[in-house]
Parts: C-alpha cells; structure tokens; sequence
C-alpha cells in the first residue's frame, strides 16, 4: 500500500476554506473574543478540525510506512520525525495543538481562553507549515 497523495492534497485544498475562516476570527480583538460564546464555539470547532487534519494526515503516512503507531494522538507528530518529515522543535509545537485539541474535544478541563485566542494565532501558521513539510515529503518520495 502506498501514500494516497491525491487523498491528502484534497484535504489541504479543502483545509483552505477553514484557514479563510480561521482569518477572520483572528482579527477580532481579546475582549470581544473572551466575551462572545458564539466566537468561542466557532473557535473551538476551527482548531478542532484543522488539528484533526493534521492528525489524519499523520495516521495515515503511519500507516502506510508501518512503523509502531503511536499510542496517543498526542505522539503522532513524534512518529512523522522519526520519518524524517518534520524535526523535533516542530514536533514538540505539534503536540502542543494536538493537547489543546484534546481539551477541546474531550473537555478534560475548563477552556483557558486566552490561551485558546493565542493558540488560534498560531495554528494557521503551523498548519500550513504542516502542509508544506508534507508535500515536500510527498513530492520527494513517490
């Protein structure tokens, strides 16, 4: 079984639609953010799936190489530097979203929302990081 690039790259085309989205939040200011329910529930959702992107995407090369899966979702990003896809500096930034990822989903605590305004800063800028490493790495090794 090989990498479905065709597969990936559809997701990150339409991953862009989110980015565009993701934008617009990022303009309003912290105290609007901090006091607006509807923000945050949009905000949430957006980091939800671009994470989840970068979680599936991840998986699936995984998959494919067959090394050992990870054993959390957090771990996944460890396993694509072992692939040599991404280093550790931006497997460590990786796992960070991915952990705020999972408060998200599973509400394992209250939501720090400034910490989550601050992340969404972030997250456009590493998802495209993301996306760029892997497409390098697609178009490196057919």
């Amino acid at each position: 079984m090989s990498i479905n690039k065709d597969k990936i790259k559809d997701i990150f085309n339409k991953a862009s639609d989110y980015l565009v989205f993701l934008e617009k939040i990022n303009k309003i200011d912290l105290e609007t953010f901090l006091n607006d329910l509807q923000i945050h529930l949009i905000a949430e959702r957006l980091y939800e799936v671009l994470a989840q992107i970068m979680l599936d995407v991840c998986t699936h090369i995984i998959s494919v190489k067959q090394i050992t899966a990870p054993s959390t979702n957090a771990e996944c990003m460890n396993k694509l530097v072992t692939l040599n896809i991404i280093d550790n500096d931006f497997a460590k930034v990786l796992t960070n979203l991915i952990k705020m990822r999972n408060r998200i989903v599973h509400q394992y605590d209250d939501i720090n929302y400034e910490i989550l305004f601050s992340s969404l800063k972030r997250i456009s800028t590493d998802f495209i990081t993301f996306k760029n490493k892997i497409l390098t790495y697609l178009d490196n090794n057919p």
